[in-house]
């Protein structure tokens, strides 16, 4: 019987006080055929800061680039993600978050997605997206 383990990892950052260089998180775990990834922004480098450009448009571009590479890095890939969650500064700003988001799916084939409004995310950013895949390779990982 294959056992469930659910880990709930909830990170509280405020954007004033955020001077990690190495935040205590890693970008993604393998678990199996499944690789979990922490929640990206649009940081220069996954999981880093600083953000590479403010603003909607530019922070969601930045955020699906990092998870490609992430998600290449460990034996994935975006056609491979199922689900992502979408955490948005501000829900006005979900059109143009959706246009960009999309790009990435180029084939329409888009995962199922949760989105949600928050009151604030880490260093300001507008938008964090976090994604769930699955791998070919099922040993466990961490990166």
């Amino acid at each position: 019987m294959a056992k469930i383990i659910t880990l709930l990892i909830v990170l509280i950052f405020s954007p004033l006080t955020y001077a990690y260089t190495n935040p205590p998180f890693v970008n993604a775990i393998k678990v199996g055929n499944i690789l979990y990834l922490s929640g990206q922004i649009g940081s220069v480098k996954p999981g880093q800061p600083p953000l590479k450009e403010k603003g909607i448009v530019p922070e969601t571009r930045q955020a699906m680039k990092n998870i490609q590479q992430v998600l290449e890095e460990n034996g994935s890939s975006l056609s491979q993600i199922f689900k992502c969650n979408v955490m948005m500064a501000d829900m006005k700003e979900w059109d143009a978050m959706n246009k960009v988001y999309a790009e990435f799916f180029p084939d329409g084939k888009f995962p199922v997605r949760s989105a949600f409004g928050t009151t604030g995310l880490v260093l300001d950013a507008r938008v964090e997206i976090e994604c769930t895949a699955t791998v070919k390779n099922q040993e466990g990982n961490r990166s």
